[in-house]
């Protein structure tokens, strides 16, 4: 039984710290006060709730952060020539050495393998950043030809001859013989 600060809890469990005071609130965790007045939390409560607590990330693992893939890299590697060392007198040890190097080699197959997606990613980043900035380009070139549509002068219309009256939409009237006037269409 060991007592935990709520930053070591959350650290342990790999949860935030609000969410080790809501499950405090909960009832979810026992809090301990200590004498002098800081709370802490019991290790066997945090793994009550949580299960098994402070546990590695292996580094093939999905979701394992590249931080901890990173220090499993290291630790191989101080192990593999920890074992350099001892392979010399032992032949079980020979037999780790050979796991610890299918396991360096897996590592470094992931790192290569992240490596790749994280081209593909900024490759794919750069063709939306073209396709964003020819898409702005088309804009500014419209707001540019509009602008300078209503920066021009109205056009002044052009002085029309007065306009004739249509043959069919008029009557048209004439004299007749004895001082009539008739319509004629």
């Amino acid at each position: 039984m060991a007592l935990l600060t709520v930053t070591e809890a959350a650290r342990l469990a790999r949860r935030s710290r609000a969410s080790i005071y809501r499950d405090i609130e909960k009832g979810r965790l026992d809090k301990v006060f200590t004498a002098d007045g800081a709370l802490k939390i019991d290790s066997a409560a945090l793994a009550r709730a949580y299960g098994e607590i402070g546990r590695r990330e292996e580094p093939g693992a999905p979701g394992a952060s590249p931080a901890a893939t990173d220090k499993a890299i290291q630790a191989v590697l101080r192990q593999v020539d920890g074992a350099k060392v001892a392979e010399q007198g032992e032949g079980g040890a020979a037999l780790e050495v050979a796991v610890l190097r299918e396991r360096l080699a897996a590592c470094e197959h992931r790192i290569a393998l992240l490596e790749r997606i994280a081209q593909l990613e900024k490759a794919a980043r750069q063709a939306a950043d073209v396709t964003w900035r020819q898409r702005v380009q088309g804009k500014d070139e419209v707001i540019n030809a509009l602008t300078l549509a209503l920066a021009r002068p109205e056009p002044q219309p052009l002085p029309q001859a007065p306009a004739r009256p249509r043959d069919d939409a008029w009557p048209t009237w004439r004299h007749a013989p004895g001082g009539e006037k008739r319509a004629i269409n």
